[in-house]
């Protein structure tokens, strides 16, 4: 279990840092008799993203296209990345912390 929840915390920094304009600020790690819980808080918006499906269509027909369309790009792999996730833990989230939305968490947990 620990391998999966490292490669999960790393799947879920490395979105983090797929966009410049967003910071990692910390990584906790709680853990209980039942969960172990991850949470990866950071300077930025929320990822806007759905960890349960990746837009395939979209995807093919970027790739078919001569497209450099950078933003489209990271659209696709933040939907990937949001998929790894869902696959990963048993529950993933991303949500703004506080009012200002100026920082934000990734939550992952992991029933054992």
């Amino acid at each position: 279990m620990a391998q999966i929840v490292i490669l999960a915390a790393n799947e879920a920094a490395d979105l983090i840092a797929s966009d410049s304009a967003r910071q990692l600020q910390t990584i906790a790690v709680r853990y209980s008799e039942f969960n172990l819980d991850v949470e990866l808080t950071y300077r930025g918006l929320a990822i806007d993203w759905n960890p349960a499906r990746v837009d395939v269509d979209f995807a093919a027909e970027y790739l078919r296209s001569d497209a450099s369309d950078s933003g489209s790009l990271d659209r696709i792999m933040e939907g990937v990345g949001g998929a790894l996730l869902r696959r990963l833990a048993d529950k993933v989230s991303s949500a703004p912390l506080g009012a200002t939305s100026d920082h934000a968490c990734i939550r992952l947990n992991f029933q054992h």
